[in-house]
């Protein structure tokens, strides 16, 4: 089942400050939405490559390209958190050194 996240800093509208986006839905992780994660040159970029393939809008519309970029520190980290968690043993994602 998907889980709510609600932004503690929502992304707001330039200019008029309105909230664009105030919480997200996070599904579980596919086969191939690990693919795409271990392509990336770092776990970091692995967690954010999940993000951004994981998180839709709570009404079923997509969330922008690359909605991780925009996100606030403290939500980008409670979120690779949350999905994180998510993969088999807390497994990391992207290349390893």
């Amino acid at each position: 089942m998907p889980d709510t996240y609600i932004l503690k800093h929502p992304i707001t509208e330039k200019g008029t400050g309105a909230v664009i986006i105030g919480e997200v839905v996070v599904r579980r992780p596919k086969g191939k939405d690990m693919k795409a994660a271990d392509k990336a040159e770092s776990d970091f970029h692995g967690s954010m490559v999940l993000i951004d393939r994981l998180c839709s809008l709570p009404g079923g519309g997509d969330v922008p390209a690359n909605f991780s970029d925009e996100l606030d520190v403290e939500d980008l980290d409670a979120l690779g958190e949350l999905v994180t968690a998510m993969l088999p043993g807390g497994r990391k994602t992207g290349a390893t050194t």
